[in-house]
C-alpha cells in the first residue's frame, strides 16, 4: 500500500492552487484508508456483476483546444472540464476507461483525484512525441480505472517499409486480474482524416491515412497475440479488449476498401455493440454528418453485455462508449475443456 501513499503525496504537492494539497499525514492516511477501501469493494463488485470498460475521446484534454505554448493555457478554465468530465465519467459507472487526446499523465492523475472519481488511479499513460512536421502537440493515450493493474504499458507504431508509412502515435495497454482471470484491455487513438489546407499531397491523403489505420491494425494484432502468450507467474491473459478512437467506419461507404477493422474481425475479436440500433459515436455538425468511429472489441473466454453509447459528450465532441464484461469462472471454463 506504500505505492499509493507516495504517488499521492507527490502528486499533490505539485499541483499549486487548483487541487485541494494534503499536507498533514492524518490526510494522507486518510486518503489511503479511503482507497483501499474502494479497492475492496470494486474486487467483490468484480465476481457478482463484472466490470464497465469504456473509451472515450476527450478532445484535447483539458483545454478542449490544441496548445502549444503553455503560458496561453487557462488553469481554471481547464480545472472546470476536469471536474465536469470526472462527474460524467462517474455518471455513467465505468471501472475502466480509454481514455484519448490527453495532455499527460499529470492531467489524468488531476482528473482521478477529482472527489467524484473517489478510488480511481492511472493505470497506463502514453509518452507520444509529435512528428517533426506536426503543427500541433502530440496527443496521449492513458487508461485510468477502479483497479491496479498487474502490468501497463504503452507503445510507439513502428515504421512500415513495406507501406511506406509511420501512423502516428500508438496504444497504451493494461492487465487486470478480474475474478482470477486476466483480462488484457489497449487503448487506441488511429490516424485522423484531417487534411491540412496547404497540403500538397491532398489528394493521396486520404488513401495515405488508411494505409495507416491499416498498419496500425496489423501492428496491434502482433501485440495481442504476444500478450497473451506472456506468462505472468504461471497464468495467461485470456481476454483481450480493444477499445478507442478508430477514425474508421463500418457503417460509411467511403471506407468500404478500409481493412483496418474487419482484419480484426477475423481474428476473433467480436465488436461489442453489434446489432445496437443507435451506435453513431459524433453527432454532426455543418461540416461532418453523425457517425460511428468509436469502437469496442473483445476476445477470448469472458462474456460481454449492455453496451451503452452516452446521451451527450459533454465536454467532447465524441461520446463515451463502454460494455460490461464478465470473465467466465475458471474452474467452469477448465471443466468445459475436459468434457
Amino acid at each position: 500500500m506504500l505505492f499509493f501513499n507516495c504517488g499521492f503525496d507527490r502528486i499533490n504537492k505539485s499541483w499549486g492552487p487548483l487541487m485541494p494539497i494534503h499536507t498533514t499525514k492524518s490526510a494522507s492516511i486518510l486518503r489511503l484508508v479511503t482507497l483501499s477501501f474502494s479497492l475492496f469493494v470494486a474486487a467483490l463488485a468484480f465476481a457478482a456483476d463484472g466490470v464497465r470498460v469504456g473509451a472515450w475521446n476527450m478532445r484535447w484534454f483539458p483545454s478542449g483546444y490544441p496548445i502549444t505554448d503553455s503560458s496561453k493555457r487557462d488553469p481554471q478554465r481547464e480545472y472546470k472540464r476536469i471536474d465536469s468530465a470526472a462527474r460524467f465519467i462517474a455518471r455513467e459507472k465505468v471501472d475502466i476507461l480509454c481514455m484519448e487526446e490527453m495532455r499527460d499523465r499529470r492531467t489524468c492523475e488531476m482528473l482521478v483525484t477529482n472527489d467524484a472519481l473517489n478510488g480511481f488511479m492511472v493505470n497506463a499513460c502514453s509518452e507520444f512525441t509529435a512528428a517533426p512536421e506536426a503543427t500541433v502537440p502530440a496527443h496521449q493515450n492513458a487508461i485510468i480505472s477502479r483497479f491496479k493493474e498487474i502490468d501497463s504499458g504503452y507503445r510507439e507504431w513502428s515504421y512500415s517499409r513495406k507501406y511506406k508509412v509511420h501512423p502516428p502515435r500508438g496504444f497504451v495497454y493494461a492487465v487486470f486480474d478480474i475474478s482470477g482471470s486476466l483480462v488484457g484491455v489497449i487503448g487506441i487513438h488511429l490516424k485522423s482524416n484531417y487534411i491540412p489546407k496547404d497540403d500538397s499531397n491532398a489528394a493521396n491523403a486520404p488513401k495515405i491515412n488508411r494505409t495507416m489505420r491499416e498498419e496500425s491494425s496489423r501492428q496491434l494484432l502482433k501485440f495481442t497475440k504476444e500478450l497473451m502468450a506472456k506468462d505472468y507467474d504461471g497464468r495467461k491473459v485470456e481476454t483481450i479488449m480493444i477499445a478507442g478512437d478508430f477514425n474508421t467506419s463500418i457503417f460509411d461507404k467511403n471506407y468500404d476498401k478500409e481493412t483496418t477493422i474487419t482484419a480484426l474481425k477475423k481474428k476473433g475479436f467480436k465488436d461489442c455493440f453489434e446489432g445496437v440500433p443507435e451506435r453513431n459515436t459524433m453527432p454532426g455538425s455543418k461540416y461532418y454528418p453523425a457517425t460511428c468511429f468509436d469502437y469496442l472489441f473483445i476476445k477470448g473466454s469472458s462474456e460481454f453485455f449492455a453496451p451503452v453509447v452516452s446521451k451527450k459528450q459533454y465536454t467532447s465532441d465524441h461520446k463515451m462508449i463502454s460494455v460490461v464484461v464478465r470473465p467466465q469462472d475458471n474452474k467452469t471454463s477448465k471443466n468445459k475443456k475436459e468434457k
